[in-house]
């Protein structure tokens, strides 16, 4: 079943409104990203589906109560779209380097 955008973004907001706003144990938090990367390929491959890895790694992360913020960017020159997850200052999904030239336009 094909749901609209817009579907998926109401849903993202309201999973980080609900979720705690407690403390992360980073090194958990680590530990779960290594998880989600060994498993993945099971399901996708990464390349060029930065939105598909973000909703999937955050659900995951979801279940272990810790919702991370979702960004979404653009950039200008060439034209390009992204998005990735952060914890604070944490970037969970890309290097830091990659996002130099990115304008956050929403974050969920």
């Amino acid at each position: 079943m094909l749901l609209p955008f817009s579907h998926t973004v109401s849903a993202a907001r309201r999973r980080g409104q609900a979720s705690m706003s407690g403390k992360v144990d980073l090194q958990q938090l680590a530990l779960l990203v290594r998880m989600f990367d060994w498993l993945r390929p099971i399901a996708f491959k990464k390349t060029d589906e930065c939105f598909l890895y973000c909703l999937a790694m955050r659900e995951f992360l979801s279940l272990y109560g810790i919702v991370p913020a979702w960004v979404f960017a653009v950039r200008t020159q060439p034209f390009a779209a992204h998005c990735w997850l952060q914890h604070g200052d944490l970037v969970l999904t890309d290097i830091p380097f990659n996002l130099r030239r990115m304008t956050p336009i929403l974050v969920l």
